[in-house]
């Protein structure tokens, strides 16, 4: 496979979601324009549109009937699928058995995978799902072509069960020029998904501390559900894609709690490049790729306690040249080892040895 003529080539992108979704937007969408100068053209199938990514994952509601005709038409997609190449994001249907991809492997058409979070072990989370779906990722990983992963731990864990070529790609986010002004008062902001709040709900004590006796604001985007306790300096609000760079941009600090299990090692620091992209400074949990995303005390800093948390939260409030300083750090740390234009060689050369 690869080139053999300098005729236009077509690669298909299989996704989950669309562009409501960070992942399809950084790690799909914007290698296109790069696909593009090297005359591949991108067709996209995603499975879930964005009217039903808001409503089942921003608004929690169930749409079960909806999401049962979009499972239907991605196989009746894959069913007369022309042999091209395809990028797949995760599997091409999730809690399914593997039989699309055996199909595409009987009828001999190239896929790769990427892998942005350690999906492979939400089917080890129920008995049932082991028993039916244990071994579905080791079968679909080993049936592509190759695997793209967006951090070093997926590729280790990968390689435990599969031979394919994998390379590592990972999310990047673009920097813009700033037009918009920092709040007068000192915030921190969170940003992330229904399905994160958990996270934010570990440090509650900390954010309902610092709001109610330091007059820290707290910006929380896109949760739902929390158990934090509102009060006239906690601010949550719905997540929206058009007013995200505006929030960012007018916060002073960037947080990022997680869990230490596999599944947050899995993760690729999406939140705190955001932060860093807007010359935030950042506070995170030390696990899984975001030791390698933080620099501690030139970009940010690690909490592993509560009261990491609240201390570090009120030296960055109390020196306000130090926040600059470290968000200053953190974006020439973004613009050298995250930024989109460093990765767009390796990904259009990996798609150009498996297109057909």
């Amino acid at each position: 496979m690869g080139f053999k003529d300098n005729s236009p080539k077509t690669v298909y992108f299989y996704t989950k979601y669309g562009e409501m979704s960070a992942s399809t937007r950084e790690r799909f969408t914007k290698y296109i324009p790069f696909l593009n100068k090297n005359n591949i053209n991108v067709k996209s199938h995603i499975l879930i549109n964005d009217k039903i990514y808001f409503s089942r994952i921003i608004k929690g509601e169930k749409k079960i009937i909806h999401i049962s005709f979009q499972f239907i038409n991605r196989i009746f997609q894959i069913i007369f699928q022309k042999k091209k190449l395809l990028v797949i994001q995760y599997e091409l249907l999730s809690f399914f058995p593997s039989i699309l991809e055996l199909y595409l492997k009987i009828r001999n058409i190239p896929y790769i995978i990427d892998l942005d979070d350690a999906v492979y072990l939400n089917y080890k989370k129920k008995f049932l799902y082991k028993i039916l779906f244990d071994r579905k990722f080791k079968r679909i990983l080993n049936w592509s072509n190759g695997i793209i992963v967006g951090n070093n731990f997926l590729k280790k864990e990968i390689k435990k069960f599969c031979k394919k070529q994998i390379i590592y790609l990972p999310t990047t986010v673009h920097v813009n020029i700033s037009k918009f002004k920092k709040n007068h008062n000192f915030t921190v902001i969170w940003i992330g998904s229904p399905s994160t709040t958990k996270y934010l709900d570990d440090i509650s004590f900390v954010i309902e501390y610092l709001s109610l006796n330091e007059d820290v604001r707290f910006k929380i985007i896109g949760s739902k559900n929390s158990k934090i306790l509102q009060n006239s300096n906690i601010e949550f609000l719905d997540w929206s894609i058009k007013e995200e760079k505006k929030e960012l941009y007018s916060s002073s600090l960037g947080i990022m709690p997680l869990r230490n299990t596999e599944w947050e090692k899995g993760k690729c620091g999406y939140k705190l490049l955001q932060y860093m992209s807007c010359s935030l400074p950042v506070i995170a949990s030390p696990v899984g790729v975001n030791k390698k995303i933080v620099q501690k005390g030139l970009t940010g800093y690690f909490a592993n306690s509560q009261k990491d948390w609240i201390d570090y939260i009120l030296k960055i409030k109390k020196d306000n040249k130090l926040g600059k300083k470290l968000g200053k750090n953190g974006k020439k740390k973004l613009l050298k080892d995250f930024e989109l234009k460093k990765f767009s060689k390796d990904y259009v050369n990996f798609i150009k040895a498996n297109i057909v």
